[in-house]
């Protein structure tokens, strides 16, 4: 009986750390091509902002020091802005509470996501939030791989800018040199509580591939994964682009 309520314990943590993941990225919600802002200056429902984690790919070797930078950034800067914030472990701690009293939101037998159970799940973790806090919206913030355009030597995307290539007198000086690579951009929407986006925007924070001559067949190569989100410069400038159209129409405390 021990080792029985022993696993289902540990089931319960794993599904508990798994649905944290879910709620960063609301189960796959759309990707937006473009970035966009509602008129929300009169919106005072939106006043009160929760935060879910910042996602961030756990394979890199510096995903957890640097969702904690995203995850600070965040909240200072929209907090600075006049938002009043319920940070991202307030909601972590009320949706592991919640999965812990249902049970969790995958199917027991085949173990795939029950996607409406989830959604029940993070609404009870919402519902537990909002009449403490009046919170009326919702903020996520996910890295993910975007297409950056680069012409010679410098590549540029989501209001950042990056040198492409580390042999510069070559690369630079060929004017048919232009095209797109991979890059990191940290995603930034926010919604109300029943899902309504009323902004999506961007924030670029480095190239995923850069360019020299006999790197490869090509000249261009990956980024090593110990040097992505290594620069907590520029991550934090990534959350200053990601949310500077929204801050520049934040809520300002009379």
């Amino acid at each position: 009986m021990q080792v029985r309520n022993e696993k289902s314990r540990i089931c319960i943590l794993l599904q508990i750390a798994v649905l944290l993941t879910l709620s960063m990225t609301g189960c796959e919600r759309p990707y937006y091509s473009h970035s966009f802002k509602t008129d929300m200056n009169n919106t005072k429902a939106l006043q009160v902002v929760v935060l879910t984690p910042t996602d961030v790919p756990s394979e890199l070797p510096q995903a957890e020091i640097a969702k904690q930078v995203f995850d600070t950034a965040i909240s200072e800067k929209l907090t600075q802005a006049g938002f009043q914030v319920v940070t991202q472990d307030v909601y972590a701690e009320k949706l592991a509470d919640v999965t812990r009293e249902k049970g969790g939101a995958f199917d027991t037998i085949t173990g795939a996501l029950d996607e409406n159970k989830f959604q029940e799940l993070q609404r009870a973790a919402l519902e537990q939030i909002q009449p403490v806090t009046d919170a009326r919206s919702l903020l996520r913030a996910k890295v993910k791989v975007v297409t950056a355009k680069f012409a010679g030597c410098d590549a540029s995307w989501d209001g950042t800018t990056q040198e492409l290539s580390t042999t510069i007198l070559i690369f630079c000086s060929s004017a048919d040199m232009f095209g797109t690579v991979d890059a990191l951009s940290l995603l930034v929407t926010l919604e109300d509580m029943d899902g309504n986006v009323f902004y999506f925007n961007g924030g670029g924070i480095q190239l995923f591939v850069k360019h020299s001559y006999g790197a490869s067949r090509d000249g261009f190569y990956d980024v090593s994964k110990e040097e992505l989100l290594a620069d907590q410069t520029r991550n934090r400038a990534a959350v200053d682009h990601a949310l500077a159209p929204l801050l520049r129409g934040g809520f300002r405390q009379p």
